[in-house]
């Protein structure tokens, strides 16, 4: 029976330990990383941003760090009153905490404090980038409608070019149009708007439609041409699933598209493809 309560009360202070370790090491971890982001040196709006939602998780989370560090210190204690070996380097993280807590609190005093000095410059700051970012924007739109995929008259594939060169222009544009608006909302401000982007955006994601069907079509159907006859008979159902599914992703391309030439080739090139369908299917019946 003796040996019994012994190997229970082992394994109680195993479980008891295992548990106090994992909450210890969980508060330990959240305190040192705040820390650091404490720390960290406020240089533009994204460490204002950073910061702040920070600041505002620890005040968040102050009373429920107070309420965990108290059975934290239970477990420990409970663990040294019956003597189960425990390594020092988790007392001495134990005995630390409340200390260390109560530090990490003032450095985030220190760094409110700072903060509201700091704030008026990146407020300033941003109103003038702002501004500048609402010219940019009317250039952006001029030169898309003047050098973009939208030019009347282009080969679909310099368009398909021309599409993804003004896709990286732009999502340069909407990282900085995202943070503006951000910057904005976190100072008060008026959120400003840019209709030219909004636009662009919009033509962007449908002729993204249009030429990514358009380039996938023309890539898979000139691509059967390659193709051994024997492996043709083989793979017949295949290639008209593909065909017919490109079919319906046509039929549902927004109407606005349909004088595009984009359009006109792929549809084309589709139902070219439909047409000689019957006869390739006939062919490679096993009857023929």
């Amino acid at each position: 029976l003796k040996a019994e309560a012994a190997a229970w009360k082992t394994q109680f202070a195993k479980n008891l330990h295992s548990q106090g370790k994992e909450q210890l090491r969980s508060i330990h971890d959240y305190m040192r990383e705040t820390t650091l982001k404490l720390n960290r040196k406020i240089e533009d709006l994204e460490d204002v941003r950073m910061v702040m939602k920070v600041l505002k998780e620890i005040r968040n989370r102050e009373a429920e760090i107070d309420t965990t560090m108290t059975p934290i210190e239970e477990i420990y204690s409970l663990l040294g009153r019956y003597q189960v070996r425990v390594p020092k380097e988790e007392t001495d993280t134990v005995s630390d905490l409340r200390y260390g807590w109560s530090k990490m609190k003032s450095l985030a005093v220190n760094v409110t404090d700072n903060l509201s000095r700091l704030q008026v410059g990146f407020k300033r700051e941003l109103i003038k980038e702002v501004k500048l970012f609402v010219v940019d924007a009317v250039s952006f739109r001029m030169d898309w409608e003047t050098n973009g995929p939208v030019v009347p008259g282009l080969d679909p594939m310099e368009a398909v070019d021309r599409l993804k060169k003004f896709q990286q222009m732009f999502e340069v544009r909407k990282r900085k149009w995202t943070n503006y608006a951000s910057g904005e909302e976190l100072f008060g401000l008026s959120i400003t708007q840019y209709p030219e982007l909004e636009k662009t955006e919009k033509e962007i994601n449908m002729l993204e439609r249009l030429y990514d069907l358009y380039v996938l079509v023309l890539s898979t159907i000139t691509g059967y041409a390659d193709i051994l006859w024997t492996d043709v008979v083989a793979n017949i159902e295949t290639m008209t699933e593909q065909v017919t599914g490109f079919q319906n992703q046509c039929k549902k391309l927004p109407k606005s598209l349909r004088d595009w030439q984009a359009y006109q080739d792929c549809r084309k090139k589709i139902d070219d493809f439909l047409e000689i369908l019957p006869l390739l299917t006939a062919l490679s019946s096993k009857d023929m």
